[in-house]
C-alpha cells in the first residue's frame, strides 16, 4: 500500500508570463479546455482527505489567476492540510497577502527568483521590472506572517550568478532556498543549449553543499540533482530513495488528468478524476507502474551497472525523460563526475 503523502496540482494553466524554460509551456493564451470548476476541486480534496494527503502544492500557469482560488484554499485549510502555492510573485499585492493571512491554517508560499540582478530574471521570464515585483512580494508576504520559499531553476545563464543571489536571500527572510535544474521540456525543448552539463551539475552541487555547511539559510537541491556521489548527505535532509511520484505523490492537472508528477507533461495520465475516483486510481496496483513495478533490470545506460541502482532507480523521473525519452536512464548523474563518487558516506 503506497501512502499519498504531498499532491501537486496544477489549477489554472493561464499565466500572465511566457517563461523560457516552463516546462507547461504556459501563457497569457493557455488554457485546458474543461479545467475543474470550485465544486469539483471541492471533491477532489475530500478525496485527499480520504487518503491521507497531508500536503497540497498549488500552482499553475499562475495560480492566482485561477478564479476560485481563495475560496478553494479556505476549503483545503479547513480540512486541516498544509497548503503551499508556487507563483511568479506579479499578483501579491498587500490586498493577495491579507488574504492569505486571513486562510485559516498552514499556509506557504514559494517564489520563482533565477537570477541575482534583474537582466537575468526578467530576460527568462520575458517581463520587465519582474525582479523587483518578486522582492516587493517576498517582504509582503513576510510582513503577513507568510513564510516565503524562494524557487531557482539553474542553467548556463545564471549559474555564475548564484552566490550573489544566495547573499540577497540572506537578507529577504526566506525560510528556504530550492535549487533546480532546468530540463529540455515544455518551451525549455526549444533551448536545450542552455540546460547544464555534466560538469556543471556537479559544480551546483558544490555550491549547495557550502552554503548548506554555512548554515545560514536552508538551502535544498531538487530531486533532479544527485545521486549517491560523495556530495549525496550534503545536497538534502535524508539520501535519496528514488522518485516519490506515485509512490507518495501525484500531481494533478487543471482538467482532471491525474499523474505521478506534473513535471511529467508527456505522459499519459493515469486517469481522470472526472471518470474515475482518486481512490480507484491511487491503490491500482497496476498504474504509475515505471515506478511501483521498477526493476533492476529496467536501468538503462550508465545507470544500468551502478552499485545504488536498486535505491536510486534512476533518479527524477521528469530529467530521465526529458534527456532520453525513458525512465531509469540518467546521463546527468552527479557519480559519472564526481571522482570522490565511492566514498559515499551513510549516516542514520
Amino acid at each position: 500500500m503506497y501512502k499519498l503523502e504531498i499532491v501537486g496540482w496544477e489549477i489554472t494553466l493561464r499565466c500572465n508570463l511566457q517563461c523560457l524554460h516552463c516546462g507547461s509551456s504556459a501563457g497569457p493564451s493557455s488554457t485546458r479546455a474543461c479545467e475543474l470548476d470550485l465544486e469539483e476541486c471541492k471533491s477532489v480534496v475530500r478525496q485527499l482527505v480520504a487518503l491521507g494527503t497531508s500536503r497540497i502544492v498549488l500552482s499553475g500557469g499562475e495560480p492566482f489567476l485561477c478564479d476560485h482560488w481563495e475560496p478553494l484554499a479556505q476549503f483545503i485549510c479547513d480540512q486541516g492540510i498544509y497548503l503551499q502555492f508556487v507563483s511568479n510573485g506579479t499578483l501579491i499585492d498587500d490586498n493577495l497577502s491579507r488574504k492569505l493571512q486571513n486562510l485559516p491554517g498552514k499556509v506557504a508560499v514559494g517564489l520563482s527568483l533565477d537570477g541575482a540582478v534583474p537582466e537575468t530574471h526578467e530576460n527568462l521570464r520575458n517581463s520587465p521590472g519582474l525582479f523587483q515585483k518578486v522582492l516587493r512580494a517576498i517582504k509582503l508576504l513576510r510582513v503577513h506572517g507568510i513564510p516565503v520559499a524562494v524557487i531557482t531553476t539553474v542553467h548556463k545563464d545564471n549559474l555564475a550568478e548564484l552566490r550573489g543571489l544566495y547573499k540577497l536571500l540572506l537578507q529577504s527572510g526566506v525560510y528556504v532556498w530550492q535549487i533546480q535544474l532546468a530540463m529540455p521540456s515544455g518551451r525549455m525543448s526549444d533551448h536545450p543549449e542552455m540546460v547544464l552539463s555534466g560538469e556543471e551539475s556537479l559544480s551546483l552541487a558544490r555550491f549547495i553543499a557550502r552554503v548548506r555547511d554555512e548554515g545560514n539559510l536552508r538551502v535544498v537541491a531538487g530531486d533532479n540533482l544527485g545521486y549517491y556521489n560523495s556530495l549525496e548527505i550534503k545536497l538534502r535532509e535524508s539520501l535519496w530513495t528514488g522518485c516519490p511520484a506515485g509512490i507518495r505523490a501525484l500531481g494533478i492537472r487543471s482538467n482532471g488528468d491525474v499523474t505521478g508528477c506534473l513535471s511529467l507533461q508527456e505522459t499519459a495520465a493515469e486517469g481522470n478524476v472526472r471518470e474515475k475516483s482518486l481512490a480507484e486510481i491511487w491503490l491500482n496496483p497496476e498504474l504509475f507502474s515505471y515506478n511501483r513495478k521498477f526493476k533492476v533490470s529496467d536501468l538503462e545506460g550508465e545507470c544500468k551497472d551502478c552499485k545504488f541502482g536498486s535505491l536510486c532507480r534512476g533518479g527524477c523521473s521528469f530529467l530521465c525523460k526529458s534527456l532520453t525519452g525513458e525512465y531509469h536512464n540518467n546521463p546527468l548523474c552527479l557519480r559519472l563526475y564526481d571522482r570522490g563518487s565511492d566514498s559515499v558516506i551513510f549516516v542514520g
